[in-house]
């Protein structure tokens, strides 16, 4: 089923539901919970410990600003915490997967900010097609992800890990994703009463 926007609505599109169900909380917490498990279990605890504060902060933060921006009319859904949590996780993850072939050359910094921006990206194209969010909460989650990985070791900075746990951690999260699939209607509204959003 195509994604065009006539008759149906954005809203109708499996593709951004699915994008956006990518980054919901309740979805992306069973899977970041086993992805920092396996690089702990595997001897990274300072990769695991430097990503694991990075979406915290980040998570924090959007918290944070949406509970002051909750008492105003201006800007009641700023940020969006789907970007900050695509980012945070999603970045970070292909940043782990990916980091040992990364060149080491002066502009590798703009080079992992590009795999954020395209994570980000997507994430909010399909917050703003579902009308969930405009511009300006898109690139408020942005940023507050992007910062929430630079101030937790320099995502850039992450030893590499090796092939093999690279794959345990790859494999083990396309393993759990119908589990993570199946738990999301439970889990995210449990959280987001939790936070109060």
């Amino acid at each position: 089923m195509s994604c065009t926007p006539f008759p149906a609505p954005a809203s109708d599109c499996p593709t951004l539901r699915l994008l956006s169900l990518s980054a919901e909380i309740g979805f992306a917490a069973s899977l970041i919970v086993l992805a920092l498990a396996v690089l702990a279990l595997r001897g990274h605890w300072r990769v695991a410990a430097c990503w694991g504060s990075g979406i915290v902060l980040g998570l924090g933060v959007v918290l944070a600003l949406k509970w002051s921006m909750a008492l105003g009319p201006e800007r009641p859904h700023f940020p969006s915490g789907h970007v900050a949590l695509a980012v945070t996780f999603y970045g970070g993850l292909a940043l782990v997967l990916v980091r040992q072939e990364l060149p080491a050359l002066p502009w590798r910094p703009f080079l992992v900010l590009a795999i954020l921006a395209a994570i980000a990206l997507a994430e909010g194209i399909s917050r703003m097609a579902l009308t969930e969010h405009d511009w300006i909460d898109v690139s408020g989650g942005f940023a507050v992800g992007a910062l929430g990985l630079a101030l937790t070791g320099n995502p850039w900075a992450w030893p590499s890990i090796g092939g093999r746990d690279r794959l345990w951690l790859a494999g083990t999260l396309a393993v759990t994703l119908p589990f993570c699939w199946l738990l999301h209607p439970h889990v995210s509204p449990w959280i987001r009463h939790l936070a109060g959003v």
